[in-house]
């Protein structure tokens, strides 16, 4: 069974539990409302309806609350939480990119972590994990107009590192694989950044109105030259084409 199949399966047991404790709570009120005024055939009635429909309430509650077998730490130590996910985007409209164990949506990272029963929505925990609410979420942040303070701070840092790797300052350019790898070797920086998001990070800079950088050096992207090349960052953009990137240079 898919997990939003147990959801919804869960759903309508417990919608008839309320159903049935609305009836129940109405007449814990009737039989307040006898005591009040001292009316004892309504005191009767109201006690003998609370009596019963109590009794109605108790199997069905153990019922439903035994039913649910499937495990959250199983289910995101799966293959079949990215599965869902990708099916709720899909009918959403939403393009994302799956990979072995998460899911790229422009501009976060779907991540899950088994063991806290959460996934990570880039960095921020995220516990309601049903695949339509993730999906909803993950279509609000794509439409979320890009950080360009963000970008800005991308942008200075990729042209740090290229004034260090070049040799000729009249000549700023580096493959952003390069500058990936160096940051790569950073403690910490890998665990928190996949190559996935460094490419999202690149994308978010490509349609940012963010050009130069704090010394007033534009930046200029060019893409693989037709060969194959494992060194290329392949992104899927926020209007759902895919994009390469490569080389970035600075004049």
């Amino acid at each position: 069974m898919l997990f939003q199949d147990a959801l919804k399966e869960q759903e309508l047991q417990v919608s008839d539990l309320i159903k049935t404790a609305e009836k129940y709570l109405a007449s814990l009120k009737s039989w307040k409302k006898a005591c009040e005024t001292g009316h004892l055939v309504n005191r009767q009635k109201a006690a003998d309806s609370a009596n019963s429909l109590v009794k109605e309430l108790e199997i069905p509650t153990n019922e439903a609350a035994g039913s649910w077998n499937l495990n959250a730490q199983e289910y995101l130590e799966s293959s079949a939480w990215i599965e869902e996910l990708g099916a709720a985007c899909s009918k959403i409209n939403l393009r994302v990119v799956i990979e072995d164990d998460h899911i790229v949506s422009p501009p976060v990272i779907v991540r899950a972590q088994p063991h806290q029963a959460r996934l990570l929505l880039g960095k921020k925990p995220w516990s309601a994990v049903h695949p339509a609410v993730i999906a909803k979420e993950l279509k609000r942040l794509n439409e979320i107009s890009i950080n360009e303070r963000e970008c800005q701070q991308f942008l200075n840092s990729v042209y740090e590192a290229c004034k260090r790797d070049s040799s000729d300052k009249n000549d700023l350019r580096t493959k952003f694989i390069d500058v990936f790898k160096r940051w790569e070797m950073t403690p910490g920086y890998k665990v928190e950044n996949s190559r996935a998001s460094f490419g999202q990070q690149i994308n978010a800079l490509d349609e940012s109105g963010v050009r130069t950088t704090k010394d007033g050096k534009v930046f200029h992207l060019d893409g693989p030259d037709g060969k194959a090349n494992k060194d290329i960052f392949d992104v899927v953009s926020k209007d759902g084409l895919s994009k390469q990137y490569f080389i970035i240079w600075f004049q």
